[in-house]
């Protein structure tokens, strides 16, 4: 199962990869990491929904009371509670999950212009608000409209 989030496309889309926070190793205790953000695929049936999956982990387990941020341009744009997002992913994350993968489908709500960036941003809050990294996919507007 996926999630709803809002912002605009409608045709093909160049991408690009951003993220620069350190490795697995050097990450401190206790705070959420997404280790990966996958860009699994523009919906066949909606052009404007884009699918990823975040395989996240957290040593201390409390990110099930917390939330998913998504930025759009470097902007907040969305926050849902882990708690609504985990029981509905397939499988089921537990609650106190140190690890997992989140399917996720944010849509935008507006066709952008040809040529024009849009980044999408991840970001995960634990239950005591420590952050996560917040990785980044950045698509371009090859062809479609150019109504905004």
């Amino acid at each position: 199962m996926a999630i709803a989030m809002a912002i605009g496309s409608g045709f093909g889309f160049g991408l690009g990869y951003g993220c620069g926070e350190p490795g697995r190793d050097d990450w401190p205790a206790g705070r959420p990491k997404i280790d990966e953000l996958i860009f699994a695929q523009q919906s066949p049936h909606d052009s404007l929904a884009f699918e990823f999956v975040l395989v996240f982990s957290d040593t201390d387990g409390n990110l099930g009371q917390g939330a998913l941020v998504l930025a759009i341009n470097d902007k907040d744009s969305a926050t849902l509670a882990l708690s609504d997002l985990f029981p509905i992913q397939t499988p089921p994350i537990d609650l106190r999950a140190t690890e997992g993968e989140l399917d996720v489908v944010a849509r935008l709500g507006r066709s952008p212009a040809l040529n024009e960036e849009v980044k999408f941003g991840f970001r995960l809050r634990d239950e005591d608000g420590r952050e996560s990294n917040e990785p980044s996919i950045v698509f371009k507007a090859t062809s479609g409209s150019d109504a905004r």
